[in-house]
């Protein structure tokens, strides 16, 4: 529950220096809950804990989907790049699942994170 006293926190102050002094689980911070504070004082007001998530997800997915459509336009021209894509794109799709998206649990912005700087690091996204 820590995650949704972090992003009001966020809401309310530009810089929220010393919140750990309030409690130690408001330490906990993730570029995750900056982007959930920004839809929600943004363009999406009262919204953030229901679409952060999918937003993120949606991303990589649109990303990784590029590699099935390349696959399915052009079979002739495949190369590894576009199958590990296109296995991440499933990946992403049972992940997506087998999940609960609404929240701001970091986990499924870290396994999004993974999946782009570890693709990436690779060359398949």
């Amino acid at each position: 529950m820590y995650h949704l006293q972090t992003v009001k926190w966020f809401t309310s102050y530009r810089l929220p220096p010393g919140l750990v002094n309030l409690h130690y689980r408001l330490a906990f911070n993730q570029a995750g809950f900056l982007l959930a504070a920004q839809l929600e004082s943004g363009i999406f007001p009262g919204l953030a804990y229901y679409i952060t998530s999918p937003l993120i997800f949606g991303a990589l997915l649109l990303q990784t989907g590029e590699g099935v459509i390349f696959a399915l336009r052009n079979p002739h021209e495949i190369r590894t790049t576009h199958l590990a894509s296109a296995f991440l794109f499933f990946v992403t799709i049972k992940y997506v699942g087998e999940t609960q998206l609404a929240g701001y649990a970091p986990d499924r912005m870290i396994y999004v994170i993974e999946v782009v700087f570890g693709a990436g690091s690779h060359g398949f996204i």
